[in-house]
């Protein structure tokens, strides 16, 4: 969560969404929503800058309409993935399970 505030998302879609499918499928909504508000509100940037919280001031003048598409997204998101659910299992071939079992020894 921190790191993706800050602007690095990989670690949550490596870690998180792209081994559960459900979450995925929730941040893709909760994402294109949160998109759609902001673009049908006009929100503008005046320069190049990664997406992230710390970079608000490059949206002069649209940074309510740009807190408002994060908490969509956010919360959203977040309704989906209950909604959806979280209780799938990774499945895993012979070769991960006999690494894991000498890790363990």
């Amino acid at each position: 969560f921190i790191s993706a505030v800050i602007g690095i998302t990989e670690p949550a879609l490596y870690g998180c969404a792209f081994r559960f499918k459900k979450p995925l499928y929730a941040l893709m909504i909760g994402g294109g929503v949160s998109g759609a508000f902001v673009a049908a509100l006009g929100a503008k940037a005046i320069s190049f800058a990664m997406p992230s919280i710390i970079s608000l001031p490059v949206y002069s003048g649209s940074i309510p309409t740009m807190l408002i598409g994060l908490l969509i997204a956010f919360v959203l998101t977040a309704v989906l993935t209950y909604v959806f659910g979280f209780d799938e299992e990774i499945k895993k071939d012979a070769r991960a399970i006999e690494a894991e079992k000498k890790n363990i020894l």
